[in-house]
């Protein structure tokens, strides 16, 4: 029977949480009249209960039953909580499942209030005599409360994780082992963020052995340099299970806004989540949550599609046929994807990662007879999918060598010095990586050779792989690629405009399918997080404007220290 814990029995102990079982347990397991079954996940279904093995294999065994009994623990905050409904103190108590009090009966913004044998103890009729005694003796004068701040100080930190992609999933493994307690918001059902999501099609990018986690190495069955989409998802969650995460996790909770909370401490902010149905997307309960800090987890990419803006008469609702965001397709399931796009013309606007992904998933799946057509407004460097590849250039221009041939602000003389004299060498590295892209890949030949440098590109981290077989589909006629600044809709399709000799030049590409794969709007992400009348708005809005953030270390703006961007 494999469900020895993975923690140590210290933590359990020190949390409380070891139990006493019947006296004739384990007699009645070896007896066979009970079974005990481990599973991460587990489901109803028409004749009992569908149980998810624990195992890599990730295997579903069917458990029959007549009657099923959850003994599943008791929401014992909810009382509390529904004492003081229609209270302002109430959003001092709505702070998750961890219920915060000083010597664990006074909360240190409530008081005069009291609350005793809530927490646990391996001996509650003894803790609950100790918490009587002791705030008695404080009633009768015996000793001087400490102040709120004192308090506090005594308190672990709260912190929010809103997100629980691969960045959510890292802050909340550190900030529990730091002994912090973690509240992590995601608004999805399930952990993995925009990987959670996507064509079956797409691997990951960057190398295996340049994409883990430090301190849990990639399974031994993936033997891939670059991952499945798959593979990478497993392994997330195997991530958060191996560290017992998921039960910070507040899946299906959306934060629609953060501000820093009236009359009190200047360090506390105030997290308004809103739960809902993924189905429905029906709200079903907001919370107000009192944090020390905030860690914002939600990326760049994903949830807010950026729609090009296109005169007026050409947009998409003149064009007889459908239009849909490469967010919109990948929030379907594989079978919804390949039905949609399966007997139709496509057109693929956009030429980034995600265009790519989309144009060899419609060119895999329609072949020479209906070809797929991407837009490319602006040509972008990419690089094949090759270890050595990414090997050459990380250690090109991610080591910290290569630092010292970039300029930087407040540099001393000398480094400054240093960095104009290696210009020159960063000049021909960049070189030599661009004549080797055009030898390999066909850019002049199909004009989408870049017009800026690799070093840009690089720099702003702008590069990308292309998938294995992309440009074995161009040459095979199942991925057609036009160049074209200027376009917009019309009834059959797009009409893409040129300019050549001082003559403007018009195209028409039939199309039933159009898909627009323009990536994201994650600025926007970050302008909701607080309201438009509020300070700290504005402290962002002039950075995201012009797309950079003025960021300490890269994750703490100077005006708002209680938040990171991770």
């Amino acid at each position: 029977m494999a469900f020895c814990p993975k923690e140590a029995s210290s933590k359990h102990i020190a949390a409380c949480h070891i139990l006493a079982l019947p006296h004739n347990f384990y007699n009645h397991v070896e007896a066979g009249r009970i079974i005990i079954k481990k599973s991460a996940s587990w489901g109803f279904c028409e004749k009992g209960l569908v149980v998810e093995s624990a195992a890599d294999d990730q295997k579903q065994e069917l458990v029959e039953a007549d009657l099923v009994i959850l003994a599943t623990g008791y929401k014992s905050y909810q009382k509390i909580m529904d004492l003081c409904e229609s209270s302002p103190y109430h959003q001092y108590l709505l702070s998750a499942t961890f219920f915060i009090a000083n010597r664990e009966c006074i909360h240190p913004r409530i008081p005069q209030l009291a609350i005793i044998g809530y927490t646990e103890s391996i001996s509650n009729l003894f803790a609950s005599e100790m918490e009587v005694r002791w705030l008695l003796c404080f009633l009768a004068g015996g000793f001087r409360q400490p102040s709120t701040k004192e308090m506090e100080e005594e308190i672990k930190l709260t912190v929010a994780i809103i997100g629980a992609g691969i960045s959510g999933l890292i802050a909340s493994k550190y900030v529990k082992e730091k002994g912090f307690t973690p509240i992590v918001f995601e608004m999805k059902d399930n952990v993995g963020g925009v990987w959670l999501r996507t064509l079956d099609t797409t691997l990951v990018q960057t190398p295996r052995i340049a994409f883990q986690f430090s301190d849990f190495p990639w399974p031994a069955a993936v033997t891939g340099d670059f991952p499945t989409h798959g593979e990478f998802l497993e392994y997330l969650q195997s991530y958060a299970r191996h560290f017992s995460l998921l039960q910070y996790i507040q899946f299906n909770s959306k934060v629609v806004g953060m501000d820093f909370v009236e009359n009190l401490d200047s360090r506390d902010l105030g997290v308004l989540a809103v739960g809902f149905n993924t189905k429905t997307c029906k709200e079903l309960l907001v919370q107000v949550h009192i944090v020390d800090f905030v860690m914002v987890c939600t990326g760049r990419y994903g949830d807010i599609p950026n729609m090009p803006e296109l005169e007026a008469g050409k947009g998409p609702e003149v064009f007889k046929g459908k239009v849909v965001t490469a967010m919109e397709l990948y929030s379907m399931d594989h079978e919804q994807v390949d039905d949609l796009i399966s007997g139709k013309k496509i057109v693929v606007v956009g030429f980034q990662k995600t265009a790519f992904d989309v144009a060899e998933k419609c060119a895999g799946a329609n072949g020479e007879n209906l070809p797929c057509t991407m837009i490319c407004r602006e040509p972008r460097w990419h690089l094949p999918p090759s270890l050595a590849w990414t090997m050459a250039l990380g250690f090109l221009f991610a080591t910290r060598f290569s630092e010292l041939m970039d300029h930087k602000p407040g540099e001393s003389f000398l480094l400054a010095l240093l960095a104009t004299l290696l210009s020159p060498l960063r000049w021909g590295l960049c070189k030599l990586a661009e004549i080797c892209l055009q030898w390999q890949l066909p850019l002049k030949k199909y004009d989408i050779l870049p017009e800026g440098s690799f070093f840009q590109e690089m720099a702003s981290c702008n590069i990308f792989t292309h998938p294995q077989d992309f440009y074995d589909h161009v040459e095979a006629g199942r991925i057609i690629i036009k160049k074209s600044a200027r376009w917009g809709f019309c009834e059959k399709g797009l009409v893409l405009e040129s300019e050549s000799d001082d003559q403007k030049k018009q195209e028409l590409v039939e199309a039933d399918l159009v898909i627009l794969a323009t990536g994201y709007r994650g600025n926007q992400k970050l302008k909701d997080l607080f309201e438009p009348s509020s300070p700290y708005h504005r402290c962002l809005l002039p950075g995201l404007e012009c797309g950079v953030l003025p960021l300490y270390r890269e994750c703490i703006h100077p005006r708002i220290p209680q938040l990171a961007i991770i």
